[in-house]
């Protein structure tokens, strides 16, 4: 449990990287991210550094004027942006684009960052996904959003639903 709330900031995070810069190791490819401010300025944050990225353009099981175009491209473009510009290594960083993105595996791949033997309480694990998206009413009010894996089925009540009626996806 600890783990995922902790994965839960990391990818809240996301939001305050631009707060940070990369700062350059001498003799070193490595970059290691740095505070440029605040009361972790000029100090080191993570020990590691890992990422998974998932883009999805194509969903087999959803309607053709649906699909995306653009998703995959932006998850590799971020790849090589957290390698180039934030010090993440190439090894480190796990990759799901379009089929390999299923509900299953994307459960196992955050599942594995929860292994303590491997991943530590000060390492970075960043979380990206580009593809689609349902944000549902909660019955106490609120929303509640949710990603959309590779292999999610529509489940429409029906082709002629009142306009505005949601198709859920699963």
């Amino acid at each position: 449990e600890h783990m995922l709330k902790r994965l839960a900031v990391t990818t809240l995070a996301i939001a305050a990287i631009g707060l940070w810069q990369p700062a350059f190791a001498h003799n070193n490819k490595d970059l290691t991210l740095v505070p440029t401010h605040g009361e972790l300025a000029d100090k080191k944050v993570y020990d590691n550094s890992y990422a998974l990225i998932i883009g999805v353009n194509k969903y087999p099981n959803l309607p053709q004027q649906i699909q995306l175009h653009f998703a995959v491209a932006d998850a590799m473009s971020m790849r090589e942006m957290l390698i180039k510009s934030y010090g993440f290594p190439a090894d480190h960083i796990k990759m799901l684009l379009n089929g390999q993105a299923t509900k299953q595996n994307i459960d196992e791949a955050l599942s594995d960052y929860a292994d303590q033997n491997t991943f530590h309480t000060d390492d970075r694990i960043f979380v990206y996904f580009s593809g689609h998206g349902q944000t549902v009413s909660l019955p106490g009010g609120g929303q509640e959003g949710f990603l959309i894996p590779s292999d999610a089925h529509s489940r429409s009540k029906g082709r002629n639903s009142p306009p505005g009626t949601r198709r859920n996806l699963s």
